[in-house]
């Protein structure tokens, strides 16, 4: 921020490097033996077969945003590009306040996931809970509006968009608990197959 003369392949080396530090931390806490988890070919083979569908999820969302990103960029004009980018940076702490939550309600369902008919009551009550705090989210996001506008240059020409982007957080939000349930009584195939739909559809 502070050099004018910082080169763009510079700043890529140094996101490469910050995501290699990351990943070495998290293989040195999770206690994994990655060695002794892929020495023979039947253990991999499992192993793939058991995540295959967690993993499959979560290569479909990348390519679903690193496309869409790479796409928009030829289709839009540079000014609408930079405002989506903008309005991308406002919502980013609510796309990690739900997978945050997500996770947090996954656990919490695991707990009991022995008795079906109490994770599906407590699902129907943190479902609620998620609605109103979406309502609430939304409300305040909406209520800021001006000021974001001023503070960003965006204009009232993006009103509509960034209506429909937080609408779309919000749903997501709501919406997020419902992969959780799918986890939680072992629908991943499922869960990999909406989301599969819903990216063709979108």
């Amino acid at each position: 921020y502070l050099n004018d003369d910082v080169n763009i392949v510079n700043i890529f080396y140094y996101l490469i490097f910050l995501n290699l530090i990351c990943t070495v931390w998290l293989v040195s806490i999770s206690e994994i033996n990655f060695f002794k988890l892929f020495k023979g070919i039947n253990t991999s083979f499992n192993i793939f077969l058991e995540r295959k569908y967690f993993g499959g999820q979560e290569l479909l969302n990348t390519i679903i945003n690193q496309f869409s990103l790479i796409l928009l960029f030829y289709l839009l004009v540079k000014e609408d590009y930079a405002v989506f980018r903008t309005m991308l940076i406002l919502i980013s702490p609510f796309m990690l306040f739900t997978t945050a939550t997500g996770q947090v309600v996954l656990l919490f369902l695991k707990k009991i996931t022995g008795n079906i008919i109490l994770v599906r009551e407590k699902f129907i009550k943190i479902q609620m809970i998620t609605l109103c705090l979406g309502v609430v989210i939304y409300s305040i996001m909406w209520a800021v509006y001006p000021l974001v506008s001023s503070f960003f240059d965006i204009g009232e020409k993006y009103k509509i968009s960034y209506l429909i982007l937080m609408t779309t957080i919000v749903l997501r939000l709501c919406l997020s608990n419902n992969e959780m349930f799918l986890v939680v009584i072992e629908q991943q195939k499922s869960r990999f197959f909406i989301m599969l739909f819903s990216a063709i559809l979108s």
